[in-house]
């Protein structure tokens, strides 16, 4: 499969660039490679608990949050206090996630992913993005080179049309499909010879220590089996031939994985990631977050003007819920029985305890734009975004 001319136009929304860089201020398949840490490290800031932060995840009794120039912070107390880490890079970092109390992975801008094996403590640099996209450009022409090859020679030998047509090409004619891959070798010859720009990864999802997804700007998706070492990019087994921005991913402990980004696009894989199929939102909004309970009974959707969406069926199906905001929700859990909360622009707080049938919705005071939340054993709220750390409780006493 092949990405057309849709790979030029300019970036649109990102789940956390076009949302929660919004709030800042606001290929070619099989290519993969291993990296190490490089010595550029983040610098410690006293006031690190209130720069743009992104996202944060739960490490066994610890808490990390990760943002703005490489932040990585750690608590220890359910929030209360927060050490700053050292971390190999200083560039945004937009996602966490901790299959394990020990494991976790951060994603970020560049192209880069970092891990750690001590609950945060100390991260080490396991993908380095410009050296896998410069792989991954010089993959793609070789790859198009081959491919003209082939529908050169179909043309010569008389064939009417391709057998073998990737879908990018769905519907063009032998002539039509020689001219743009003559375009894309070209492209991507002239890439080669500029500046390598490795596109963000907006977010991070692993099953354990070893399988993890992460995704990103103009439709990347890659996978790791071996905790991160080694990436295989599957952004070309994806049928995404406009290049949409993949916002969010997120999986289940039964094998399911889902992605979604930009104009209602969301895919969904009940195989790890073997083959994807394309969800019927009935909506070509932004999707920014995307939660799924561990047992993939209930999977959410959630974006632009605070448009939700539930599936009970692993994908298949989705009904819309009525949050009662038009504020956009960035991001979500669930949690108890059968609640969810939801946190956006505005500094909005969702909270539904039926299933996301009906919500309330509370306001932070500061009314800081919130990025990511995360529920504690006590039912409070620790939240991140515009400010840095917040807190909040429905608990009156």
């Amino acid at each position: 499969m092949f990405v057309t001319s849709s790979m030029t136009k300019p970036q649109a929304s990102l789940k956390k660039n076009i949302f929660r860089t919004l709030i800042a201020c606001t290929l070619f398949s099989g290519a993969s490679s291993v990296f190490a840490a490089e010595p550029t490290q983040s610098l410690i800031a006293v006031k690190a608990e209130s720069s743009m932060l992104l996202d944060l995840h739960a490490a066994g009794d610890s808490l990390v949050v990760v943002g703005e120039r490489g932040h990585i912070l750690v608590s220890k107390d359910g929030g209360v206090t927060w050490l700053q880490s050292e971390t190999p890079l200083t560039q945004m970092l937009t996602a966490v996630d901790f299959p394990s109390a020990a494991i976790g992975f951060a994603v970020g801008h560049d192209g880069q992913v970092v891990r750690t094996s001590d609950s945060g403590a100390t991260w080490t640099l396991v993908r380095k993005g410009l050296d896998a996209q410069l792989i991954i450009n010089e993959l793609a022409v070789k790859n198009y080179a081959a491919e003209l090859s082939r529908v050169q020679y179909l043309i010569e030998e008389g064939a009417l049309e391709d057998p073998d047509q990737p879908s990018a090409f769905k519907g063009m004619t032998l002539d039509e499909e020689l001219e743009e891959l003559e375009w894309l070798l070209e492209s991507g010859k002239e890439k080669l010879n500029d500046a390598v720009i490795a596109q963000p990864l907006m977010d991070v999802w692993f099953k354990d220590d070893f399988i993890g997804y992460t995704v990103g700007s103009f439709g990347q998706i890659f996978k790791t089996s071996n905790g991160g070492r080694r990436w295989t990019d599957l952004s070309q087994s994806v049928s995404n031939v406009d290049g949409y921005h993949l916002n969010a991913v997120v999986g289940t402990n039964k094998g399911s994985v889902y992605a979604a980004g930009e104009a209602g696009f969301l895919i969904y894989s009940n195989d790890a990631g073997k083959t994807w199929s394309k969800a019927d939102l009935g909506y070509d909004g932004s999707i920014f977050g995307l939660i799924a309970s561990d047992d993939g009974a209930t999977v959410i959707a959630t974006g632009l003007r605070g448009n939700t969406f539930i599936s009970k069926d692993k994908g298949k199906s989705w009904n819309s819920v009525d949050t009662g905001s038009d504020y956009s929700f960035s991001s979500g859990a669930l949690y108890g029985k059968n609640s969810l909360v939801l946190v956006g622009t505005g500094g909005k707080v969702a909270i539904s305890d039926d299933g996301g049938e009906t919500f309330v919705l509370h306001t932070i005071p500061s009314r800081s734009s919130l990025s990511s939340v995360l529920v504690l054993p006590d039912g409070q709220f620790v939240m991140v975004g515009q400010g840095g750390i917040h807190h909040f409780s429905t608990n009156k006493n």
